[in-house]
């Protein structure tokens, strides 16, 4: 767990130092394989945005170990805020923005295992 958080504090300050003054909503593959703990999963992507719309960035990472894909959330101190995982899928980019223009943040990933895009809508905790 520690390198993982390692891993994404040390690509989200890239991500911040570079990006402090250009928009948020970007995707680079900066480290294209990161091998954690003992689940061996290849991160290929990640995005620093608002994903929930709350007005604060949110870290969102995309990857695959087997044929199972991750999309995982995580706030800027590294606290998971979701994680779903996908059989028969593997997820190698990832984008954030309002797609279809309802004013909703959509979560757009590609990869493998489908022959058209899929997305998500991200909705996070309300206190």
């Amino acid at each position: 767990m520690e390198n993982r958080k390692t891993a994404l504090l040390t690509s989200a300050l890239i991500f911040l130092l570079i990006s402090s003054s250009i928009l948020f909503v970007f995707s680079t593959n900066i480290m294209p394989t990161i091998f954690v703990d003992e689940g061996d999963i290849n991160w290929y992507d990640l995005i620093i945005a608002d994903a929930n719309n709350d007005g604060k960035k949110e870290i969102v990472v995309v990857g695959f170990y087997k044929d199972i894909a991750f999309l995982n959330i995580y706030d800027i101190d590294l606290n998971e805020e979701a994680s779903i995982k996908v059989g028969d899928k593997r997820f190698y980019g990832v984008n954030v923005g309002d797609y279809d223009g309802d004013g909703d943040i959509e979560i757009i990933v590609c990869g493998t295992g489908w022959s058209v895009s899929e997305w998500f809508h991200y909705i996070g905790w309300y206190s």
